[in-house]
């Protein structure tokens, strides 16, 4: 009798916190609930939205956890081991046909990876975003960087098939390790589709509207420019930012100011206020010590910027994978250049011209019809049946 997949992440609904859980809900709501099993990781600091949850999916959580604070990302590989007995004792239970792994964190692909040998079962890997790059520029991560350089090959290799973002990140995998790989597009849900569709109300103010955490190596040069575009901006512009980052940590980083506003809120409340902002910010970092992430990398919120029906601003270097996905199909206004005055530049010429605010609106809307979840999940679907079926 043919068993169900067995999904081994860390971050699954209903977490509202990390784009892996972002992800997996698009993903597998759209896949049948009876042919899927998941092992997941239920966190006590992480909010839980029970808007987002699938309940029909039989979720098997990791309540307890070995390691807090600062030592849980130190020493998350080791983690590992206790990820592989978790496995093993559902897939012993549910007699699953094949196990699916998604990174991050390094200790769920890897405690598949180790359980995967022991039940002799085929594996799937889903790279939400570059494993050994990931810890460029984080001292404290040692064991992750020790653990990434010496296995990533050997656990890649592993797969039966290897899933990554874009096929920025397919190329990479290629050129530097030899494998190849099925580029899985993120998925955008139906009902975000369909709401995509509503009239929206003309903009109020000129609010540019930013949602994310902040950091150094994926972003943090490209919100400075921002903020020190606005006040040459000839618009009265100001910034409304969705973060982690509080007020404080942001005026730290340079991010401070009268037309700045930092918020925080629910999926719903973010789409809310995309859907009344003037443009949506995409940053990408011009000066990081890990450009092969930003280079590959797909930001999750983009997935709600597509359907929000306003404007697409993006600042990243160009030859990351946005901004030239960004100009070949249209969905956004590129600015390649890492200055504030071009930035500022942009931004009153995008405000200026409702024809090119429709024009980009429309290649969004376009860009996430093709990203359907229903269609993503049918593709997988399907490609995964054909390697099952080579393996009869």
């Amino acid at each position: 009798m043919r068993g169900p997949l067995l999904i081994v992440t860390a971050g699954f609904p209903p977490s509202a916190a990390g784009g892996s859980s972002i992800l997996n809900r698009n993903l597998w709501s759209e896949w049948p609930a009876d042919d899927l099993v998941v092992v997941a990781r239920r966190a006590k600091a992480t909010a839980e939205n029970p808007a987002l949850a699938l309940p029909n999916v039989k979720v098997h959580w990791i309540e307890s956890w070995p390691l807090e604070g600062q030592w849980e990302s130190m020493l998350d590989p080791w983690a590992a081991f206790m990820v592989a007995r978790k496995v093993i004792e559902i897939a012993r239970q549910v007699r699953p046909r094949a196990l699916w792994a998604s990174w991050p964190p390094t200790s769920f692909m890897l405690g598949a990876w180790i359980a995967t040998s022991r039940l002799n079962l085929p594996f799937y890997i889903h790279l939400h975003d570059m494993w050994q790059q990931a810890a460029c520029g984080k001292p404290r991560l040692f064991l992750e960087r020790i653990t990434a350089f010496a296995l990533e090959r050997r656990v890649l290799s592993g797969a039966r098939r290897l899933f990554t973002i874009t096929d920025a990140a397919a190329s990479h995998f290629r050129e530097r390790l030899g494998l190849e790989s099925y580029v899985l597009d993120h998925a955008v849900p139906q009902a975000d589709l369909d709401n995509a569709s509503v009239a929206l109300s003309p903009v109020e103010q000129p609010l540019i509207h930013f949602a994310g955490h902040i950091y150094g190596v994926m972003n943090l040069d490209a919100m400075q420019n921002l903020a020190q575009a606005l006040p040459i901006c000839r618009s009265a512009t100001s910034l409304e930012c969705f973060t982690q980052n509080g007020p404080e940590a942001l005026r730290q980083i340079g991010l401070a100011g009268s037309r700045i506003v930092a918020r925080f809120g629910s999926k719903a409340e973010v789409m809310a206020a995309q859907r009344r902002a003037a443009i949506v910010f995409l940053p990408l970092a011009f000066r990081s010590n890990c450009h092969i992430e930003v280079q590959t990398v797909f930001p999750t919120k983009l997935l709600e910027y597509f359907v929000c029906g306003r404007p697409i601003l993006v600042h990243a270097p160009a030859d990351t994978w946005v901004s030239q996905q960004a100009r070949a199909h249209g969905w956004a206004e590129v600015v390649s250049e890492p200055s504030p005055q071009s930035l500022a530049a942009a931004i009153d010429s995008l405000l200026g011209s409702p024809q090119l605010q429709a024009r980009l609106v429309a290649a969004a809307r376009a860009t996430a019809q093709r990203r359907a979840a229903p269609a993503i999940a049918a593709a997988l679907r399907a490609e995964l049946e054909r390697l099952e079926n080579e393996r009869m």
